[in-house]
Order: C-alpha cells, then sequence, then structure tokens
C-alpha cells in the first residue's frame, strides 16, 4: 500500500511551473534556464518549510530545538539553491 504526502504549491511557485512548461511546449527561443532555478529553488524552499519545519510551529518559538532546525533548514536552502545553480 502506498503512502503519499502532500505539499501545498504556492500560487506563485503554480504560475512560474506552469509558464515554463507554456514556454517549453511553445518551444520558446529564450534562455528558460533563470525561470528553471526559480521554479527549481521555490520547489525546494517548500519541502524544507513542510518537512522541516513544519512541525516546529507547535514547539516554543524560543526553544533551542526551533532554533536548531531553523538553522539546519537555512544551510539545507543554501546548499540546494548552490547545486541547483551550478547543475541547471
Amino acid at each position: 500500500m502506498a503512502t503519499y504526502y502532500a505539499i501545498p504549491c504556492p500560487q506563485g511557485l503554480r504560475q512560474n511551473f506552469d509558464l515554463l512548461v507554456s514556454n517549453f511546449e511553445a518551444q520558446v527561443k529564450e534562455p528558460q534556464n533563470q525561470l528553471l532555478i526559480q521554479v527549481a529553488n521555490d520547489y525546494t524552499d517548500k519541502i524544507i518549510e513542510v518537512m522541516v519545519l513544519g512541525n516546529s510551529q507547535m514547539m516554543d518559538q524560543e526553544s533551542f530545538s526551533v532554533k536548531v532546525l531553523n538553522n539546519v533548514a537555512s544551510v539545507i536552502k543554501a546548499t540546494a539553491h548552490t547545486l541547483i545553480k551550478q547543475v541547471l
């Protein structure tokens, strides 16, 4: 039996993704790398927000654990953004 996990997609991300797919389907001649990087970064940020920080909202925001989670999330985001920019 499969288990699924839903991650909400913000409106701006949805619009950029739709634009990117439309541009690829229309074979737009202009480079799409900046839009592709933006979409990848936005997806990454949302996944980290939900998976790493999601449950921390129920915790005391002044606790050491929340601060550690926020720092870990920041490091993951920065690393992912750098890798995305290099790969794409």
